[in-house]
């Protein structure tokens, strides 16, 4: 998930992912990256279910950011990766 900040320079980001039919939490984590992004580990999410994501951000003084409002995002399926005209160097 990427997201839009401006402040103090970002140390880490929490991302909190709440199922939006039952009210669950089903995700809340904190990661120390200086990147505007959040990585969800695999099988986190269910297929066909719909859901919020709410962000904070932290500064390296530990001063925080409220959460951001709720987003509503869809699940719909587990993505399928191809790739096509690869080229492997068999002498490497």
């Amino acid at each position: 998930f990427d997201f839009y900040y401006v402040g103090n320079q970002i140390y880490s980001n929490r991302a909190v992912i709440t199922d939006n039919d039952t009210q669950t939490i089903v995700y809340d984590n904190t990661q120390n990256t200086m990147k505007n992004s959040h990585v969800l580990p695999p099988s986190t999410l269910t297929s066909g279910r719909s859901y919020t994501i709410q962000i904070q951000v932290f500064d390296n003084d530990g001063n925080s950011s409220d959460l951001s409002m709720a987003v509503l995002f869809y699940c719909f399926s587990s993505p399928l990766f191809y790739f096509q005209n690869v080229f492997v160097d068999a002498h490497r």
